[in-house]
């Protein structure tokens, strides 16, 4: 193979070799006054193509085009409304997902769920629109006799701290110990229980119909402007 792409090497500069010497013979036969009119000759009509490409190129930029419009519907993932007992029987990890879900549909449009374990007491964070703060959130997909104590609250407000960040709330399916309540309202700590998320997902339900309705409406006024 190697042999090959050594010989077609050297036939590509015999051959090159070949048409060089045959256009000095072709030169060699004539004056100068001759080759100088073949030179000028050659230059002219490069010019003028040259020109010409030119011209057809600004009248192509010049001359306006139709303006096409085309329509892309819309793809949002839809809100999914979900019952008590469908939370409880979520992985945790995808009750923590759904809940930055319903915060985005509450006007948090950065909330997004961290990754996995060590999470360091929060499992969803967000941006404070009035304080342009982050905001932690702590998730836990509980069953309906499952509490959630001081500990788990002070491991919140400890990280938010650490981090300069807003300790926002618990997010649970469960239930809450009155110590783990006294302790929120020092804290500021929101305690959300299986009726305050279930009243959340309905407002969340709302505002994405709402919205849906507007992008649909929308969608439709560009089509009737388009044709």
């Amino acid at each position: 193979m190697r042999f090959k792409r050594i010989n077609l090497k050297w036939f590509k500069s015999i051959i090159t070799l070949l048409i060089i010497v045959a256009i000095l013979n072709f030169f060699k036969n004539m004056n100068v006054y001759m080759i100088a009119s073949i030179l000028m000759i050659t230059v002219i009509v490069l010019a003028l193509q040259f020109s010409m490409n030119e011209s057809e190129r600004y009248n192509e930029l010049m001359t306006p085009k139709p303006l096409e419009i085309h329509h892309f519907p819309r793809k949002r993932k839809r809100f999914s409304r979900l019952k008590l007992s469908e939370l409880r029987a979520m992985d945790p990890f995808e009750f923590e997902r759904y809940v930055a879900c319903i915060l985005r549909a509450l006007g948090y449009s950065d909330a997004y769920a961290t990754q996995g374990t060590s999470d360091g007491g929060k499992d969803v964070i967000f941006t404070d629109s009035k304080t342009n703060k982050k905001c932690y959130c702590e998730c836990k997909r509980y069953g309906a006799n499952t509490v959630i104590g001081r500990p788990i609250l002070q491991k919140l407000v400890g990280a938010a701290l650490a981090d300069d960040a807003i300790p926002h709330s618990i997010i649970t399916t469960g239930r809450f110990t009155n110590e783990c309540l006294e302790e929120a309202k020092k804290t500021g700590v929101k305690c959300i229980g299986p009726i305050e998320l279930l009243q959340m997902i309905e407002e969340a339900e709302e505002i994405e119909k709402e919205r849906e309705q507007a992008e649909n409406k929308l969608e439709e006024s560009e089509l009737n402007a388009s044709t």
